[in-house]
């Protein structure tokens, strides 16, 4: 990612500033996020040199639109190596960012190995927003996910809760 993003991305003493990394990461072009591929390509290919898998893990930003009827998300997908670069679905930010479970689970294919099972209320309404929930209490699709994943790649799963907590972790 350009420096303007890990600039924002230092947590400063008074905490993260959602705003400031919402407004930076929608600033993303597509030129961005072809760069990033070949970043995580680069990496792959260290990685596999020593046995190891290099899996992406989205969020929000990663559907955010661009020209061509594409995001960010798509042209990482397509951008990468499947030798080289999995994917780790977290479908809580995919639902929140107004993706369709069942199309993701067709693009990546055989190449999503790692799903983190995150719930949502709503969608969001900026890339960086997540109304987070207790897993069965949101909009996720649990029966499209319980689907794929009996007949999926998938390795590991991960439940995870991101704040605000309705009760305690």
């Amino acid at each position: 990612l350009p420096d303007r993003i890990y600039d924002v991305l230092n947590h400063p003493p008074k905490g993260f500033d959602v705003a400031a990394v919402s407004r930076l990461f929608a600033s993303l072009e597509a030129d961005d996020w072809k760069r990033t591929a070949d970043l995580l390509n680069e990496k792959g290919a260290v990685l596999a040199k020593h046995g190891l898998r290099l899996a992406y893990h989205n969020h929000g930003v990663d559907f955010l639109a661009l020209p061509g009827n594409t995001n960010g998300f798509r042209l990482l997908v397509e951008r990468t190596d499947p030798k080289l670069v999995s994917f780790e679905l977290d479908v809580g930010w995919a639902v929140s960012a107004g993706q369709e479970l069942l199309p993701l689970f067709r693009l990546l294919g055989e190449r999503i190995r790692l799903l983190h099972l995150k719930d949502t209320k709503r969608l969001s309404i900026s890339g960086m927003e997540l109304a987070s929930t207790d897993a069965g209490t949101g909009i996720v699709k649990w029966n499209e996910v319980v689907d794929f994943v009996r007949r999926s790649p998938v390795e590991h799963m991960f439940v995870e809760q991101e704040e605000p907590f309705p009760t305690t972790p």
